[in-house]
């Protein structure tokens, strides 16, 4: 069974925070069962509004996006301190991964930094019996994908699984389905994801082809794939409608 998820970074332009209801109101007519947003739209304080929004719109979140530096001194403290509240947050709101991605970067010693810290907080995950995912973006493909190895190198499997953005992955000239067929045991959803501004996905290319390709052929019987553009020339209502039919023809 496939679960078709929209990134409602979409509708940045409609302040997804202040807005999430008129949102969510969208993904649902756009025929979406599932919806991922960044953990900065959420107010931590109110999880019933948002369980009542995804039981009103019949709704799963499919995950809730971390991004941050997970290196910085500073930084990664005051982060790390807010993880166990997050992952509290993460449950009652029903998420079923945690996404996390970091900062851009090519430093070996950054990346081996952060690795460490992704360790710990994968555990965490675990632990309270949710899946964290790391989102790459294209710094992690650079230099024949050093960032990615030490990543995958230093990190338990157990503790951290893989969210492929396939359209990063290619923009580094790396084959995204390839990537996903080494990592069978890592990746456990995939996001669909056009890294430009045109009107919808119906103008991507092949490798998109050759990914859905792979998902339909593994095996799993399970899998959540997230429909993500991150801005739009057309009215991003329309965009969700047709990203998602692109999406689904491919899966047919």
């Amino acid at each position: 069974m496939y679960h078709y998820c929209c990134q409602t970074i979409l509708f940045s332009k409609l302040d997804v925070k202040k807005n999430m209801d008129e949102v969510l109101s969208y993904v649902a007519a756009a025929g979406y069962d599932s919806v991922e947003s960044a953990v900065r739209f959420y107010d931590f304080a109110n999880p019933g509004y948002y369980t009542d929004l995804y039981a009103k719109y019949k709704l799963d979140l499919c995950g809730l996006h971390i991004a941050g530096d997970f290196h910085d001194t500073v930084s990664v403290d005051a982060q790390m301190s807010r993880i166990p509240e997050t992952i509290v947050f993460a449950r009652k709101i029903g998420a079923r991964y945690i996404y996390l991605s970091g900062r851009k970067t090519e430093e070996r010693e950054v990346f081996e930094s952060e690795a460490r810290k992704y360790a710990e907080f994968g555990k965490m995950c675990s632990d309270a019996g949710i899946v964290m995912c790391y989102h790459n973006h294209f710094w992690e493909f650079k230099n024949n994908g050093l960032g990615m190895k030490i990543l995958m190198d230093r990190v338990p499997a157990e503790h951290m699984k893989l969210v492929p953005d396939i359209g990063m992955i290619y923009d580094e000239g790396f084959d995204p389905a390839r990537f996903m067929k080494e990592n069978t045991d890592r990746v456990e959803s995939v996001h669909f994801k056009i890294s430009n501004d045109l009107g919808s996905m119906k103008e991507t290319p092949s490798y998109f082809g050759e990914v859905a390709e792979y998902i339909k052929n593994n095996g799993r019987d399970d899998y959540w794939i997230t429909v993500e553009q991150g801005s739009t020339q057309i009215d991003p209502k329309e965009a969700a409608v047709i990203n998602l039919k692109f999406v689904k023809g491919l899966m047919k």
